[in-house]
């Protein structure tokens, strides 16, 4: 049945959005809310099983609290994931929006420069930035902004051809509204919509791409916590201590389930609302 909430059931949709939230505000406020500091090494208290001598989520190879590590460490990848989507929608949305209403040589460039950046594998993109000494933060948000720029360009050009032949662009254009003002007030508006939900699609493939870097040695080097890295370090020590790699790789997976969710129903909500007018 489709109600205001759309196919998808209102209470699976509030814990994503709820479950999202408290992820972002827990992360930003990591140094006051984890409980130890996420590199203090204590030999004495190694593979402590979760809830043992007041470690909720346990403990690592080195003694160190497994919580205080996985809140620390979604701080880098929410914030590259972030800022990284952030990004590549306005470099990706303008850009397109420009390309599809210009057309012309501007939109041929841009067209092979979006065909070849999605032709390059993610990986292959941080093995040349990090190459050229761009390691940590840093690199992962170049490397994610140029993997998930194409997304965004094709879309908003694809918009941007349909709307610039619509009757209200023709009459800004005849009313002798410049190229710039056109694409701002017209173009952009008009693709909104599918950028929000493309946003939320890519920031989810970020967040697994950053993970999936740390996890290869290419995001931010140890001891920094990072939910990739803990799961890479853990693996060889699942049969003895399954949480040093299974808490951090189940928070990431109920994150991205989440926006995914999150994005199915925007999707919905967009259609049903123009499907209503």
């Amino acid at each position: 049945m489709t109600t205001r909430w759309g196919t998808l059931p209102p209470a699976r949709i509030l814990i994503a959005i709820i479950w999202l939230a408290a992820v972002v505000i827990i992360c930003a406020a990591a140094p006051l809310i984890a409980p130890h500091a996420p590199n203090a090494n204590q030999l004495t208290r190694m593979f402590l099983a979760p809830g043992a001598d007041g470690n909720l989520l346990g403990t690592d190879e080195l003694g160190r609290d497994v919580l205080s590590r996985v809140i620390h460490g979604g701080r880098i990848a929410m914030s590259v994931a972030l800022l990284s989507t952030l990004i590549a929608a306005l470099i990706g949305t303008i850009s397109g929006a420009a390309a599809g209403y210009v057309g012309s040589t501007l939109d041929q460039v841009l067209m092979r420069l979006s065909e070849i950046q999605i032709s390059i594998p993610a990986i292959f993109m941080a093995v040349l930035v990090i190459s050229f000494g761009t390691r940590g933060m840093g690199g992962l948000a170049v490397v994610l902004t140029m993997a998930a720029w194409p997304s965004f360009f094709r879309l908003a050009r694809a918009g941007a051809i349909v709307v610039r032949t619509s009757p209200y662009v023709e009459a800004a254009t005849l009313m002798g509204s410049g190229n710039l003002a056109i694409v701002f007030r017209h173009m952009l508006p008009a693709v909104a919509p599918v950028v929000i939900v493309t946003a939320t699609l890519e920031f989810s493939q970020g967040l697994l791409l950053v993970a999936t870097l740390s996890f290869l040695g290419l995001g931010v080097p140890p001891p920094t916590p990072d939910w990739g890295t803990m799961v890479s370090s853990g693996q060889t020590l699942l049969p003895v201590a399954w949480w040093i790699s299974g808490i951090p790789g189940i928070v990431i997976i109920s994150i991205v389930l989440a926006a995914n969710t999150v994005g199915d129903w925007l999707a919905e909500c967009l259609h049903l609302g123009e499907t209503a007018r």
